[in-house]
């Protein structure tokens, strides 16, 4: 029951840091129109510093392109595309204790995409072709 207990609590820690992240990502987002590159350019505007997962790992976060290519709305002549670089879009993962994907128990992973938590036990694939920066 105590072991039980103390996955439950590491479990309610790694939540709430990811909670806390993904809502400092919310209010980035919201000033500067897109997600920051790394989770170190949070520090020290939305959080104090980066979190970690209760036994010392970094989350791993990814921002992406949604929509890469998008299409320009013309009047007359062919239609018309642009090249789209802003990060609006992005994979927040805790991979457990092992680091290792997939998993069970303290070792299970946890995946958020876009401030939403999934369901699968990977992400999907993200849209090519993405910007270099």
């Amino acid at each position: 029951a105590f072991v039980n207990r103390d996955m439950a609590d590491r479990q309610k820690q790694v939540r709430a840091a990811m909670k806390r992240i993904t809502d400092a990502l919310i209010r980035y987002r919201t000033k500067r129109t897109e997600y920051p590159t790394t989770l170190g350019e949070l520090v020290p505007d939305y959080l104090e510093q980066v979190p970690e997962t209760p036994w010392g790992h970094p989350f791993l976060y990814k921002p992406y392109v949604t929509r890469p290519i998008e299409d320009v709305p013309v009047k007359r002549g062919p239609a018309k595309q642009k090249f789209n670089t802003k990060l609006d879009g992005y994979y927040l993962a805790c991979l457990g204790t092992d680091l290792q994907p997939g998993g069970e128990g303290m070792a299970a992973d946890i995946l958020i995409k876009d401030g939403a938590p999934l369901a699968e036990s990977a992400f999907p694939p993200i849209p090519q072709p993405q910007p270099i920066r």
